[in-house]
């Protein structure tokens, strides 16, 4: 018994060592983890409140800063901690920070005088408190590798040309980099990447990499809305730049009859230069009765060659639903291709891309002063001679030599509207209609470019009238044959009945 009861309390002691033993070793295990470490006991901050450089950055591997997390002791006040920030170049003598003021608090700025590219800096931050000093990790980095440019801007799209056997929409999309002169030097060569997606599916990016150009054809792009967003970094190293502002591509359904008609969206109808020095562009707005005209803006972009896209220099010089391209906008044997974009309150709907070269829509001005001079009339003309000239109203179109002018007369009977005459490809102000038959004629004339380019409107008509030939002379000399030939009849009559009487 006693056997019996020795070992039933040994086995409940055994039972009470299994119970308590744990909960000891992790209450013991638990302080040891709470406990602070020898340096910062008795109530000191903590290691991890010393302070972090968390970011440095150079925009242009010219200049470069780095900022750094304060402590973070409420017990401490801010006005009694002071921060200083030394490095090193490889691992050479240790040196202080050269401008805490440019970055903002708690940053070190390096001015071009105290960077170095291909070098390796490393540094730390030091807090000086009233209960000692805590100083940051070391901090090491070369500059090539803390790039990181600025966000591109001004990104926009267009939508390309629309056939019916496109399954959808080509876009253009464009932008520029804000700071050209961090890349003028040759230090940074920029690549960018370009991320787009259905505005109903967020985690559906799909990525566009490594483009050397700040343009993208988005092929075929389903029926949709996009949001579509662009980031550049330098080429060999750096950091990504942070995202462009998105902007919205709408790829509207095709049009149909119970949509906005394809006849109604805008329409690029009519392109002309006078000069090949300046041109301009006339679109057709929406026909949309159901849209108030004060909700509709307009906007015209052109690329040249397949480049960025720009938008239209000048909305006034032309009048209304016009673009007008100056002499410092104006390229010839180069290949313009627009588009107008009519954003409303129904969505954006897009003209068909219209291509041109400027050689091809010159169109001069109307020949003015039309006027003639019928020439001398002799015996053996059938008709009359007629010399017909024109003026050119601008000469200084022609100055410069880009534009030899070319002239189509043409003339008709006052009485056959359908049946014009046709005298093509003068090279002078003048021609001389020869042989004309008495009547009344209207005659006209326009001009174009020797080598290309379009007909300029016609001339104000002028009537030119062949009158009936001028008889009075011949006619008094046909009554004195006549007269004389009466009276030589009736003399020798006389002398015959006298003759017979006798």
């Amino acid at each position: 018994m006693l056997f019996l009861r020795s070992l039933e309390n040994s086995c409940v002691m055994l039972w009470l060592l299994v119970l308590v033993l744990p909960g000891v070793a992790c209450s013991a295990l638990t302080q040891n983890l709470l406990q602070p470490d020898n340096d910062h006991r008795d109530g000191a901050v903590a290691v991890t409140t010393r302070p972090h450089i968390y970011y440095c950055r150079s925009p242009n591997m010219e200049v470069f800063t780095c900022w750094w997390h304060p402590l973070d002791n409420n017990s401490e006040s801010d006005d009694n901690i002071t921060y200083s920030l030394t490095y090193s170049l490889e691992k050479g003598p240790r040196r202080e920070c050269p401008d805490y003021v440019t970055g903002g608090p708690n940053s070190c700025h390096f001015d071009s005088g105290h960077t170095s590219i291909w070098t390796i800096y490393c540094m730390n931050v030091m807090a000086r408190t009233s209960h000692g000093v805590f100083s940051s990790k070391d901090h090491c980095l070369e500059v090539a590798d803390i790039v990181e440019t600025e966000a591109p801007v001004n990104l926009t799209y267009t939508l390309l040309n629309e056939t019916e056997e496109e399954a959808g929409r080509t876009a253009m999309v464009s932008w520029v980099y804000p700071n050209p002169s961090h890349i003028q030097y040759g230090w940074i060569t920029l690549v960018f990447e370009l991320q787009y997606r259905l505005i109903a599916e967020p985690n559906n990016w799909k990525v566009k990499g490594l483009l050397r150009e700040p343009c993208l054809e988005l092929l075929d792009l389903p029926v949709g809305e996009y949001i579509v967003r662009v980031r550049c970094r330098s080429r060999n190293n750096g950091l990504w730049s942070k995202w462009s502002t998105p902007v919205l591509l709408c790829v509207p359904v095709k049009s149909t009859p119970g949509a906005v008609a394809v006849t109604t969206r805008p329409h690029i109808y009519y392109c002309r230069s006078p000069n090949m020095e300046v041109f301009t562009c006339w679109w057709h707005p929406l026909d949309n009765n159901s849209e108030s005209d004060d909700n509709i803006t307009y906007s015209l972009t052109y690329s040249l060659e397949k480049g960025p896209r720009r938008e239209c220099p000048d909305y006034v010089t032309g009048g209304p639903n016009s673009c007008h391209f100056d002499s410092g906008h104006t390229s010839i044997w180069t290949t313009y291709c627009m588009n107008v974009m009519a954003r409303t309150s129904h969505g954006v709907f897009s003209s068909k891309d219209h291509c041109l070269d400027v050689a091809d829509i010159v169109e001069t001005e109307a020949p003015v002063n039309l006027t003639y001079t019928l020439l001398n009339e002799t015996e053996e003309e059938a008709g009359r001679t007629a010399m017909v000239s024109w003026v050119y109203p601008n000469p200084s179109h022609i100055q410069y030599g880009w534009i030899t002018l070319v002239f189509e007369l043409q003339y008709r009977r006052i009485t056959e509207p359908n049946n014009w005459k046709v005298k093509g490809l003068l090279r002078e102000p003048c021609l001389e209609l020869l042989d004309l038959p008495v009547g009344e004629y209207i005659v006209r004339v326009r001009c174009r470019s020797r080598n290309n380019g379009l007909w300029s409107k016609w001339s104000t008509p002028v009537l030119l009238c062949v009158p009936v030939k001028s008889t009075p002379d011949k006619l008094l000399a046909l009554l004195l044959v006549t007269g004389v030939g009466v009276m030589l009849l009736l003399v020798i009559g006389f002398g015959i009945i006298l003759q017979g009487k006798r």
